[in-house]
């Protein structure tokens, strides 16, 4: 047998009240773990199942977890005194004992070693478990022992030389040697393999006479990243399988509400856990913290309880940078996003080139690398709040110019999905005077109102991009009901109209995900509200 006939699937046991009182440390280190394994793996996708829903315990909680480790290849139980009292983290481990039996019997070639890798993160001497043969057998099994490293920072070069070590315990498991390796290195004839450090001797053409390598169009953007370092905020989305929303709007076009519409409505969303995933910034880089935790304090504000009566309008001061979601359904699929402000700065007058009369608004250095490099498809919104007033200029010229270096950057955008916003739209027809198009506005009159108010940046969306009036690339959007400048309980008779909106954006987002990122879990594109899918057709 060569190779290995498993899937890397892992299974994070865990006693949830320890994740609790240590502060997600316990979630923080599984993440650092996935990401020293995936790094290694490369392009094929890893797994460590972790139940962070809050699914009660019941019989719907425990076939979620026994699914997970019928899935299981690899086991890690983060050993406490509250794990080894716990009646269900001891029987997770005896549940995993006989798929790992099973497993051997299946594939008598897999190597003959335990699947078990415990990280010991607390002393349990003297501490009784639950099942004593459960107990015995950690006390006997060697184990990453964790617990003088626990406060210490993950970028700790102590603690990161751990972490990796522990990896490299489990690549082992996950990749053998073939069986026949060592047959086959004494056998066949030794061939010498040039090594970047000790290159073979070659004749060294003359420059001058050499014709240059022609590299294929289609490839040149390949051959680029080759030599190019992938940039950390890139990196960490194809790590962690995060597929990116990137949302362009200058200020006042509605990002803050539009994000808050999204988490209300996900926050709430029935058989599936929904979390707020780990950050994708390096804990060095400026301001990483600081973002995260806007990000964070978002996140939570958006309880399951729907909206909220009195619910100040957002600023702009409190909008993250970037907010990272994780969605598993209840047969344990999952997807991430990564929802991206794309706009850093508002653009002034001060940016237009008088010369060229070109536009471009400034956009941080990882959002220029996130277009250039990202090698998957993505998901951008243009959020194009309706003109009043005269107002909304700068709308157009930010977004026009933002179109442009986003044309500029993308080397191949084909995979990418484009869908323009008109936000604010109860702005235009509204639910407090029962106006009839809030709710279901013809089409023609949302492409009258962005050719008359955008009459830049709309050619340009159609023609840069070749979309030219896709069934998918424009919607209305209201993100609450605005009432003196706070978000109140819509009347009943608008209410289903203000979760279908950001409903039918979160399957827009969750879709082109499931196309992407999650394409191997997936035999067709998926949809949070599949009602709203039928209705759309």
């Amino acid at each position: 047998m060569v190779g290995n006939p498993l899937e890397p699937i892992g299974f994070w046991s865990y006693a949830r009240d320890d994740d609790l009182l240590t502060e997600g440390r316990l979630s923080r280190l599984r993440d650092k773990v996935f990401a020293e394994l995936q790094t290694h793996f490369g392009r094929q996708k890893i797994e460590i199942f972790q139940d962070r829903g809050a699914i009660s315990h019941g019989e719907k909680w425990e076939a979620k977890i026994r699914d997970a480790i019928e899935r299981a290849t690899f086991f890690i139980p983060i050993v406490t005194p509250g794990f080894l009292e716990s009646d269900w983290c001891c029987r997770e481990i005896s549940l995993f004992l006989e798929r790992e039996r099973a497993l051997c019997e299946r594939f008598p070639d897999l190597p003959q070693v335990s699947r078990i890798f415990p990280i010991q993160y607390l002393p349990t001497a003297g501490v009784a478990a639950a099942d004593p043969e459960v107990g015995a057998l950690l006390r006997g099994h060697q184990s990453l022992d964790f617990t003088e490293l626990r406060h210490d920072d993950f970028d700790n070069r102590a603690v990161r030389s751990e972490i990796a070590q522990f990896a490299k315990s489990i690549l082992k498991l996950l990749r053998p040697e073939p069986l026949d390796a060592k047959a086959k290195a004494v056998s066949d004839p030794v061939v010498p393999v040039p090594s970047i450090s000790a290159p073979q001797p070659q004749p060294v053409p003359d420059p001058a006479s050499a014709p240059p390598v022609p590299v294929p169009h289609d490839r040149l953007r390949v051959a680029t990243k080759r030599v190019e370092r992938i940039p950390p905020l890139v990196e960490r989305l194809m790590n962690f399988g995060h597929h990116p929303v990137l949302i362009f709007g200058a200020r006042g076009s509605g990002k803050s509400e539009l994000f808050l519409s999204i988490l209300r409505e996900l926050r709430r969303l029935p058989d599936h856990a929904v979390w707020h995933g780990q950050s994708l910034f390096d804990e060095r880089q400026l301001h990483a913290t600081e973002i995260h935790d806007r990000s964070l304090t978002l996140f939570n504000r958006c309880t399951d309880q729907g909206f909220t009566l009195n619910d100040p309008i957002v600023d702009q001061s409190e909008l993250p940078f970037l907010i990272p979601l994780e969605i598993e359904s209840a047969n344990g699929m999952r997807v991430r996003l990564a929802l991206i402000e794309g706009l850093d700065r508002e653009i002034t007058i001060g940016s237009l080139n008088q010369e060229t009369g070109a536009l471009y608004p400034d956009l941080s250095d990882e959002i220029s690398d996130l277009i250039r490099f990202y090698p998957e498809g993505m998901s951008v919104l243009w959020l194009a709040p309706p003109r009043l007033r005269g107002e909304g200029i700068y709308d157009d010229m930010t977004l026009t110019g933002a179109i442009s270096r986003y044309r500029e950057l993308r080397y191949d955008g084909s995979d990418d999905s484009h869908l323009v916003m008109l936000t604010k739209w109860d702005l235009m027809a509204s639910p407090v005077d029962d106006d009839p198009r809030f709710s279901a506005p013809e089409p023609a009159m949302i492409q009258d109102i962005l050719q008359r108010d955008y009459p830049n940046f709309w050619p340009h969306f159609n023609g840069v991009l070749r979309i030219w009036d896709s069934p998918r690339n424009f919607m209305q959007y209201s993100s609450a009901y605005i009432v003196n400048g706070l978000s109140r309980v819509p009347p009943q008779r608008h209410i289903e109209t203000f979760k279908r909106y950001p409903r039918t954006l979160i399957n827009w987002m969750y879709g082109n995900a499931s196309e992407t990122v999650a394409r191997s879990m997936f035999s067709s594109r998926q949809a949070l509200y599949p009602e709203l899918e039928k209705r759309r057709k």
